[in-house]
């Protein structure tokens, strides 16, 4: 119960960062409620053994939600180049397409890969790391962006190769080193 209520408040606190400035401490606060809450669902939920279909389905919408938050606090906040937004784009079509596969295949979303986990990180430090180094937000997001796009591609084909009732798996390469490389149970 905890670890839903959880993500459903990284889905509100993600909304709500849209009507503070950047620069005040309600933002920030916001922002590091945002991650706070992202780590804590999951680990809660393991910890208490309370992992629920609904709970990958609130986090994976936490996700989402903050996802699209950010890009929009950027898009208001900085000059964005075209084709940055772009690659968002394709990496988000290819995440819902992704999500789309497994849940249509597997009956479920295929969540929190290594590479996932990365991407995530990646995600939440961008905006701290250009704010407090004034690093250039296109080198910057740029960076994360090839991290987002592996960890998407990784997620979209382990909905493609996984079969039966394994899919809480933690990499690609495991899994194919596991499966003697065609993702299929062994």
């Amino acid at each position: 119960m905890i670890p839903n209520l959880l993500s459903a408040a990284r889905i509100v606190v993600s909304i709500l960062l849209l009507a503070v400035r950047i620069t005040s401490p309600w933002f920030i606060l916001a922002y590091l409620s945002c991650g706070a809450s992202d780590v804590l669902d999951g680990l809660l939920a393991r910890r208490w053994q309370a992992e629920t279909k609904t709970g990958k389905l609130l986090d994976t919408a936490g996700d989402l939600a903050f996802s699209a938050v950010v890009l929009v606090v950027f898009v208001k906040n900085f000059t964005v180049p075209l084709w940055l937004i772009a690659w968002v784009g394709v990496i988000g079509v290819v995440r819902i397409a992704a999500w789309m596969i497994s849940n249509l295949r597997l009956h479920t979303i295929i969540v929190h890969t290594y590479l996932d986990r990365a991407a995530g990180v990646a995600l939440f430090g961008l905006l701290p790391i250009v704010l407090l180094t004034g690093c250039d937000i296109k080198i910057a997001s740029a960076a994360v962006c090839v991290i987002c796009s592996i960890a998407s591609l990784e997620v979209l084909a382990l909905s493609i190769l996984l079969t039966g009732d394994k899919t809480d798996v933690h990499s690609l390469f495991g899994r194919l080193k596991q499966s003697g490389g065609s993702g299929k149970d062994a």
